[in-house]
Parts: C-alpha cells; structure tokens; sequence
C-alpha cells in the first residue's frame, strides 16, 4: 500500500519555484479543478495541470489562438465566456482557447470532450487499481513485460550488480521518474567516460527506472532522429471487446528526445481503418506543419508501418488490465519491425485528440457506447 503524500509534500516537489502570487493561483485553480471538473488534488498535481496556472501562459493562450482581427468587444467578452463555458461544458481557461471556444457555437461546443469530460470518462471506465498500475511505471513495465521489447530496471529494487550488468550492455539509456507525465522527469543518460558509481548512487537516491533506448523503424525515425516518434493509439473496451477510438502519430522537434504533444512535440492525426496520417501536424502553441520543420519530411499521406499488427498488439494489451477500460498507447515500431508498447495512460489526453483536427469526439464516444 503506497503512503499517501500530503498536499505540503506535493506543494514542496512540484511548484517550489512558484511566486507566492504564483502558488496562490495554483491553489485556486485546484480548487476549481476539484469543484467544476471532479478531479482530485493527486490527480491535478501528478499529471502537471498546475503547470498552466501562471498569467504569461493565459497571454500566450491569447496571443496564439485569438484571431489578430478580433473586435474589442469579442475581447472584452472572452472572461465572462470562459466563466460560462467552464460551468456549462467544464472547459479548463486552456481548451477554451485549444479548441476554439471562442469561435464557436453551441452544438459545435458540446461535443467536445473537456476537462470535466475527461475525468469522468477516467471514473467511469478506469478504477483505482487500474488507474494505479498505468501511472506507475514500473507497476506498467512488470505487468505488461511481454510487450516492451527491451531492458529495464527499478533502481527501488535493483542491487549493484544487477545495474552493473545493465550499464555494461547499455552505455547510453533513459532515465524516466515513476510518476511523471507529458515527458516530464525523461531524460538520456550516459556513463560512457564518466564514474558510473556515482551515477548509480544519485539515480538510486531519485527512485527513478531506467531503460533501454528503443531503437525505432527508418520511416519514423527520419521525421525527427533525436526522438522516439511513438503512435499514440486509444481503445475503449466495450462489453469486453477492445474498439479502437482514435489514433496520433507523435514526433520530436527541435533536437528533443521526447515526442510528448505538451513538451514541445508535433502531434498529426491518423486513420484508424487504415494507418495512414490524415492531418497536418500541429504544435501546442498551434503551429501547424504540413513538413517537419526540422527533417523536411512530408507529414500527410504517411503511412505508418505494420498497422495492422500495431492493431492487434493494443488490442491483446487492452484485456490485460480488467480494471483499465480506456488506456491511450504509446506504440513504438522497432527497426526489426517489432511492436513495443512504451507505456499506457490512464488519461489519453483528450486535448491532443480534438485539437489536432478540431473535431470533437464526445459523439464518437456515445456511438461506440451505444453500440
């Protein structure tokens, strides 16, 4: 049984940088979180909503998305707009202005799935202990180790010798904290020249699991090489039958080890029926590329290999967790045309899914429900 952490302790490790103004504001938007959306304090801290609690990220917001030739009434309008859209569709300060609330009607609105949406599904499909194993990493890698295709180890429960024996195989690796999220706590390590004792020692303190590098399959790799460019793929089971709901091809940018859609990465959409990248790619400050900015390489029209067998691995993944109904995967195809499931997620990121192509997917859902 894990030891609940106290709202100081999570204050402490995750905002202890903020101004006062700062924390204030992250509190008052928990609450808000809590009350509106029926999310709780653990779920806000562990997967980073605090992190857009600051003013310089509600004028980039505005700054981004608002159209330059906007009237100063529309403006004038915006707080009182957010305020409604926040009680009537449960739409956080962010997804008003990602999904372009501010622009659209009423029945176009509702039929995205919002924040409050989002952890409702989250209840109603993920219980405790499902939701538990998919957000602890080293719980996901020990359940589903038939699946990942590569070393690993928890450094919690790894002696000397054991990490001995990984570095020797593995000079360059990733470091990932248990917990994290949206890329956060990510990171490539190398005890290439340099004392690997010592290494052990602060890894070990930091309660971290490492892992091998995944080494990806050309097509993919060439859209951005300093990244894994994963397949985010979301299934939903349905009276015991995985359906698959929707699907992203994710890639690096700039020079980043990390795809992650919220940590700088490209996000298009893909067809489910048939692999291939239906959208432009798009950025979370809503740059959008039909080429990768850093490869050149044309982003509509990809095909993403070995779809079907991509298909067929999420769907056998999905039975393993009775408790877990709706998991968002992170698929990897391997340069010897291997499927490798990097993690799954308790949350899919709804924002990801509706903002790359502007379509809500509240009407996807009921259909699949329904059927």
């Amino acid at each position: 049984m894990r030891k609940r952490t106290s709202l100081r302790e999570m204050a402490g490790k995750h905002i202890p940088e903020f101004s006062a103004f700062g924390r204030l504001w992250v509190f008052f938007a928990l609450g808000w979180n809590v009350l509106i959306c029926g999310m709780t304090r653990d779920e806000y801290f562990q997967y980073g909503y605090y992190k857009w609690c600051n003013s310089e990220r509600l004028k980039l917001l505005k700054k981004t998305y608002m159209p330059v030739h906007a009237s100063i009434l529309n403006r004038m309008w915006i707080p009182f707009d957010i305020a409604w859209c926040a009680i009537v569709y449960g739409a956080s300060i962010s997804e008003y202005f990602e999904f372009h609330f501010y622009k659209r009607k009423h029945i176009s609105r509702k039929n995205f799935i919002t924040r409050r949406g989002s952890v409702q599904m989250l209840r109603r499909f993920n219980d405790k202990n499902g939701k538990s194993i998919l957000d602890h990493k080293e719980d996901f890698n020990e359940r589903f180790a038939d699946y990942l295709c590569r070393d690993w180890l928890d450094l919690d429960k790894a002696d000397k010798k054991s990490w001995d024996a990984f570095v020797a195989k593995h000079e360059i690796f990733l470091v990932k904290d248990k917990t994290g999220n949206c890329g956060r706590g990510v990171y490539l390590q190398s005890v290439k020249d340099a004392d690997s004792n010592a290494i052990y020692d602060e890894l070990k303190i930091s309660g971290v699991i490492i892992e091998e590098l995944v080494q990806q399959i050309n097509e993919l790799a060439e859209f951005h090489p300093k990244s894994v460019n994963t397949v985010r793929v979301v299934s939903l089971m349905i009276d015991g039958e995985p359906k698959i709901m929707t699907s992203l091809f994710r890639m690096g940018n700039k020079g980043s080890c990390i795809d992650n859609f919220s940590s700088g990465g490209i996000a298009a959409m893909v067809d489910v029926e048939s692999g291939i990248v239906v959208t432009a790619g798009l950025d979370h400050n809503n740059n959008k590329c039909y080429v990768h900015p850093v490869s050149k390489k044309q982003i509509i029209g990809c095909q993403i290999p070995l779809w079907e067998e991509i298909i067929d691995t999420v769907k056998g993944a999905t039975k393993i967790i009775s408790g877990a109904r709706h998991i968002g995967w992170d698929i990897v195809v391997t340069n010897d045309s291997k499927i490798c499931i990097l993690e799954g997620n308790a949350f899919p990121d709804f924002v990801m899914g509706q903002m790359v192509d502007q379509i809500g997917k509240k009407d996807l859902y009921k259909e699949a429900i329904k059927s």
